[in-house]
């Protein structure tokens, strides 16, 4: 079986595809091993497949007894009043997620640090919102994260109602000074539904991007202070009460990482 750039999949040796007729691309071993056979491994066996890929980090819970929101060790920490917990209710893939509840004007999130220092790095993963999105103007929260050091200079994605919509956006920090912006047209998450973010905090070209389900939704211009060497998962910060996230299947890299596509989950059973 192998997929078009168009997204078509099929079983056969033809050379084109037979319903756009593109032809038949070399396969792309790093989507491969992100994607497809990383789900597969034990936490030993992924080390050995990332040193030759560029994936810093990877977590989706499975290595957390059901109870570890380090995932074994595999986070650095927790932060906020009330610690992000492991759930096996609501996941993207595998047994096993992560839950935020925070109070307000708190965080609810697991942090990496010690990651390699690095100019351009991606931070993907799956969040739900299973209640408690925006309800009231200008209410809004921080999810997930990538930084040097610390939140003070740091990009993060950012949800918030303005005129009765909601918006993706973005919350960047330099030097501890904030910056936020947001998508042109409103596209109103909603609850129940498991949405791709990705993030990107490129100090070489002076930017931040959000993306969601492969869609660029904001890049800021932001001049960052050094380069990225930790990740944030989970609510960042928020500043009202209510909200329950789920996050699963964490991936940090130096390239752009995307969504899991229909073929992975034709190969993995998964986000069904």
């Amino acid at each position: 079986m192998w997929q078009c750039s168009n997204h078509h999949f099929f079983n056969g040796e033809d050379l084109r595809c037979p319903i756009c007729a593109r032809p038949r691309e070399p396969p792309d071993w790093s989507y491969y091993v992100h994607n497809i056979l990383l789900p597969k491994l034990k936490p030993e066996e992924q080390k050995i497949w990332l040193k030759y890929f560029t994936t810093f980090f990877t977590s989706g819970w499975e290595n957390s007894g059901g109870s570890d929101v380090t995932d074994d060790g595999a986070w650095t920490g927790t932060e906020g009043s009330y610690a992000p917990t492991v759930t096996s209710a609501i996941k993207y893939q595998g047994s096993y997620a992560m839950q935020c509840s925070p109070a307000s004007e708190d965080q609810s999130d697991v942090y990496k640090s010690g990651l390699p220092s690095t100019a351009i790095m991606y931070h993907r993963s799956y969040i739900y919102f299973s209640s408690g999105l925006p309800s009231v103007d200008n209410d809004y929260f921080d999810f997930s994260g990538i930084g040097l050091t610390s939140w003070q200079d740091s990009v993060f994605g950012n949800v918030k109602k303005i005129s009765g919509a909601i918006y993706w956006g973005m919350t960047t920090y330099v030097g501890g000074t904030r910056n936020q912006g947001w998508e042109s047209s409103p596209s109103n998450p909603t609850t129940g539904v498991w949405y791709c973010t990705e993030l990107v905090r490129d100090v070489t070209n002076s930017s931040s991007k959000l993306y969601v389900d492969g869609t660029l939704k904001k890049d800021l211009a932001t001049s960052h202070f050094g380069n990225s060497n930790m990740v944030f998962d989970g609510i960042s910060y928020i500043n009202y009460a209510g909200l329950v996230a789920i996050v699963d299947c964490v991936v940090v890299a130096d390239t752009y990482i995307g969504p899991i596509t229909p073929l992975t989950r034709l190969l993995l059973g998964v986000g069904k």
